[in-house]
């Protein structure tokens, strides 16, 4: 028997790699990648289902990218709620060429492997139908499809489909379970703590390799309280009616290391705190991120949480030459911004009946 991880080299992140660049290989990944690698490479289809953020997607891409043989010849094609038929047909079509009379397919020696990301995502018509998944699934069925200008059956060989997608809900549907039984299906289930942590503790051990050891003695506390912060807004903050955007996945947490340059709680505030609505999800929220503080050698949890926040602006200057400096007295920045809509109000017919309280000035200001 041999280890999961045995089976890949040491890992070790490129120099000047960027961040949306690192793919870190992890118990999972490894397990994903190699079945699916033994279904493809035996000309099997595939279908890979979790849920967002599982590593569906990067982990396929890098396969095909990186690992797949050198004969194959791989398309990347994602589905949308507006995806239309002919689109993926005229795509398809344009990655094949014409073997002998009737029959196209990649050129000679080369597999095709198609890989479909968000397979249920096109939106149903009026009789429940999804011309797309219909057009994949006919291809299942009869190997191939009628070309739509000469109305001939154009059969397409030595192609491959890896497809994926995740549980219906949120615009997602469910498939036919006409095209579903023509593939493999592998599941990709959210990560463990020791492969989140593993990823992370990568990551941020590259990025602060140039830093003194005190520096980088914080990364195994970073990314253990990042992580008790995302696994408590995951598991406390649901999603309901009036808060449907409580959905928070590993891709959240993905969002917090790469500002990870700026403070640690801070960042956490922009990705999770400003989708909270109202005052009693806020005030949890930050009670979760104070518990954390003292993980951290550094600023206290009043020196972070109480201290006035850091606007720039150059909207407070009144003359013609505007200056781009702090707002040292905050009071001013809700004052000034309402007359500045005022000023808006006058002078269109259109109005807009803003409330500017303090945040959404800083918001504003922001944007400024």
């Amino acid at each position: 028997w041999t280890k999961w991880l045995d089976t890949v080299p040491h890992f070790e992140i490129p120099r000047n790699a960027a961040y949306d660049a690192i793919v870190v290989p992890t118990i999972d990944s490894i397990q994903l990648t190699h079945v699916m690698g033994k279904l493809v490479t035996a000309g099997n289809h595939v279908l890979i289902f979790g849920n967002t953020g599982t590593g569906k997607s990067i982990h396929t891409a890098q396969w095909l990218q990186k690992e797949a043989p050198e004969t194959y010849q791989s398309v990347f094609v994602n589905f949308s709620a507006q995806t239309h038929v002919n689109q993926l047909q005229d795509l398809i079509d344009s990655k094949t060429e014409k073997r002998r009379r009737g029959v196209f397919g990649p050129p000679a020696g080369k597999q095709l492997v198609i890989f479909v990301d968000d397979l249920n995502m096109p939106q149903k018509e009026y009789y429940g139908a999804q011309p797309p998944i219909e057009l994949l699934r006919q291809w299942h069925d009869h190997g191939g499809w009628y070309d739509r200008k000469e109305l001939t059956f154009q059969a397409i060989i030595d192609t491959t489909y890896i497809t994926a997608m995740g549980p219906p809900g949120g615009g997602r549907t469910f498939i036919t379970e006409r095209l579903k039984r023509h593939h493999n299906m592998i599941c990709a289930i959210d990560m463990q703590r020791s492969s989140v942590e593993t990823i992370f503790k990568t990551i941020v051990e590259y990025f602060l390799a140039g830093f003194e050891e005190p520096i980088r003695a914080l990364k195994d506390p970073l990314v253990s309280a990042a992580y008790d912060i995302f696994e408590m807004v995951h598991r406390e903050l649901l999603p309901t009616p009036a808060k449907s955007h409580y959905t928070f996945n590993l891709r959240d947490i993905w969002k917090v290391f790469q500002g990870i340059c700026s403070l640690s709680p801070k960042k956490n505030t922009r990705v999770y705190g400003d989708r909270l609505i109202n005052d009693e999800d806020r005030a949890w929220f930050n009670s979760q991120c104070k518990q954390r503080i003292p993980l951290f050698k550094g600023p206290t949890e009043e020196e972070v949480y109480d201290k006035p926040s850091l606007v720039f602006g150059d909207f407070l200057s009144t003359g013609d030459e505007k200056y781009y400096v702090e707002v040292e007295d905050l009071s001013k920045i809700q004052a000034t911004m309402e007359t500045y809509l005022d000023d808006y109000n006058n002078s269109n017919t259109h109005q807009m009946p803003l409330v500017m309280f303090f945040n959404a000035c800083e918001h504003v200001a922001r944007i400024c």
